[in-house]
C-alpha cells in the first residue's frame, strides 16, 4: 500500500521511446518502419509498456498509434526538439520555459488531432531533465515525467506539481568500484546499444 505523500506508480517498468529512425541511419528507406517492427514485437509479447512516442510518428503512424492505446500500455508524449517547427537544438534544457511549453502543446495537438487523446507522461529526448521542464509540464497539465536518468538510484517523488519517474539505475559492488572517480554509483539501465532494428519470431 503507498504512503499518501508517494506519488502512484506508472503501470509498467519497460518504457519505450518511439521514435522513428532516419532514413540514413536504417537499411529501410522509410524512417518508420521502425515502427512497424515495434507493433509486431508489441502484438507478441502483449507485457505491460508505457510507449513514449514524438509528434511526427503520431502524425504519420496514426492507426498504428491508436491501436496501441489500450489495456496494459500507456501513451505519453515524447519530444526531441530538433524534429519540432522552431527547434534549433535537440537538448530541451538549452530552451526557456516558453519555448518547451510550446513544444508540448504542439505534442499534445497532434495527439489530440490524431489520436482524439490528451498525453499526461512525458519523456524528454536525450532524457534532458530540467527545472524549466517540470514547470512547462505542470503548465500543460503534464502528471508524470520520466526525463531523470540518475547517477544513482532513486525513488520516484513530486517536484513543481509532477511527479518524476527516474530511469532504473543499476548498481553492484565491481560498478560501485569501477565509477568511483566519476562520483556516481549506476549505471542508467537502457536498451539502446544492444538492440537492432528486426524484430525475430
Amino acid at each position: 500500500m503507498n504512503d499518501a505523500t508517494e506519488p502512484p506508480w506508472i503501470p509498467s517498468l519497460i518504457t519505450i521511446d518511439v521514435e522513428g529512425t532516419h532514413a540514413v541511419d536504417s537499411e529501410h528507406d522509410d524512417p518508420y518502419a521502425s515502427v512497424e517492427l515495434l507493433d509486431k514485437f508489441l502484438e507478441m509479447v502483449r507485457v505491460p509498456v508505457t510507449l513514449f512516442v514524438t509528434p511526427d510518428v503520431v502524425k504519420q503512424c496514426p492507426e498504428t498509434v491508436r491501436g496501441w492505446n489500450r489495456e496494459n500500455t500507456t501513451l505519453g508524449l515524447h519530444i526531441h526538439p530538433a524534429r519540432v517547427e522552431g527547434g534549433r537544438s535537440d537538448r530541451l534544457g538549452e530552451y526557456d520555459r516558453e519555448a518547451i511549453e510550446r513544444f508540448l502543446a504542439a505534442g499534445c495537438e497532434s495527439f489530440e488531432s490524431y489520436l482524439g487523446m490528451t498525453p499526461t507522461s512525458f519523456r524528454a529526448g536525450r532524457w534532458e531533465y530540467c527545472e524549466q521542464l517540470l514547470t512547462a509540464l505542470d503548465a500543460q497539465g503534464f502528471e508524470r515525467d520520466t526525463s531523470l536518468k540518475p547517477d544513482r538510484a532513486m525513488a520516484p517523488y513530486s517536484h513543481s506539481g509532477i511527479d518524476e519517474y527516474p530511469l532504473t539505475v543499476y548498481s553492484n559492488v565491481l560498478v560501485r568500484l569501477l565509477t568511483k572517480p566519476w562520483d556516481f554509483e549506476g549505471l542508467p539501465l537502457h536498451a539502446d546499444a544492444f538492440l537492432g532494428n528486426t524484430v525475430s519470431a
